[in-house]
């Protein structure tokens, strides 16, 4: 492995990988590893566990330490031992489960997590190494869905680049991007990265799309206004917040959200799922976008 077998996990104890295999699949590039540790406590006594390495960006190693401060958050992954210097990669356990059903049937406890730390970090300094979602990041992100949009015949969708092309330029959402709340997000909340353990708690992972920015980016994939999710997460915020978001900014946010993040799934969308799905992503773009211009 690139790295050295010997890993410190504190002040208290010692982690030493005794057997690593290489994981594939998924739609990560990252390398990733599944590994037996054993772990040295301060006074001796040894402890084996199978646990999950990650080599990633040093971003997500950044973004998984800030989370991880986030009282009772039970859905985040406890961090066992990180390197955020020259090279980056984190451990972290090996969550054995399934994936939810349906992107709209996650655990509570994953959507109660997600408005734990979104209070947590609402407005407080962005955590090192970690992007913010603002106007640059926006046009960038439409530039990239654009780009593979057009690269693919597949998935040709002339009104999709042509509204992507305006949605770009559009004062309405770069001035929201740059003035609305922001918070620390896992930024790429779906089934396939969420694990629900035997015992039913889910679990989740893949942080490598983390980034700072409007709360609902992290909700819109799962929940919308008045279904199960959606409430668990306001009366999470209702019962934790010392001060919430107004009643504009969340309905301004929300709209954001749908917008931004329908725009960088669909080239993904169109090339897994097909141009069905691609225009309902598209046409509920389209849907949020005309309720901005209509404020």
């Amino acid at each position: 492995m690139a790295m050295n077998a010997e890993l410190f996990g504190g002040r208290e104890s010692r982690l030493h990988i005794v057997e690593h295999e290489e994981i594939s699949g998924g739609f990560s590039d990252a390398t990733k590893y599944r590994v037996r540790i054993i772990t040295t406590h301060k006074r001796g006594r040894q402890f084996e566990r199978t646990a999950f390495l990650k080599q990633t960006s040093a971003a997500e190693v950044s973004a998984l330490h800030a989370a991880t401060k986030v009282p009772s958050a039970t859905a985040i992954p406890t961090i066992i031992a990180s390197n955020n210097t020259d090279d980056h990669w984190v451990i972290i356990p090996f969550y054995v489960g399934r994936h939810p059903e349906t992107e709209t049937a996650l655990p509570v406890n994953v959507v109660e997590s997600l408005a734990r730390m979104h209070i947590y970090y609402l407005n407080r300094p962005i955590p090192k190494d970690v992007p913010v979602a603002d106007s640059s990041w926006w046009r960038a992100k439409c530039l990239e869905s654009i780009e593979r949009l057009t690269a693919s015949a597949k998935s040709a969708m002339p009104e999709a680049l042509k509204k992507i092309t305006s949605w770009a330029d559009s004062p309405l959402i770069a001035d929201a991007l740059n003035h609305l709340p922001r918070t620390l997000l896992h930024g790429d909340v779906h089934r396939n990265n969420i694990i629900i353990d035997k015992y039913g708690t889910g679990h989740l992972i893949d942080w490598g799309d983390s980034m700072v920015g409007i709360p609902a980016f992290d909700i819109v994939n799962f929940c919308s206004p008045g279904d199960r999710a959606y409430n668990s997460y306001i009366e999470t915020w209702r019962l934790n917040a010392r001060k919430g978001l107004s009643d504009h900014e969340w309905r301004q946010g929300y709209c954001i959200a749908t917008v931004c993040m329908s725009v960088r799934y669909l080239p993904f969308a169109a090339r897994h799922f097909g141009l069905r799905d691609a225009q309902s992503m598209l046409g509920k773009a389209t849907e949020a976008f005309g309720q901005l211009t209509a404020w």
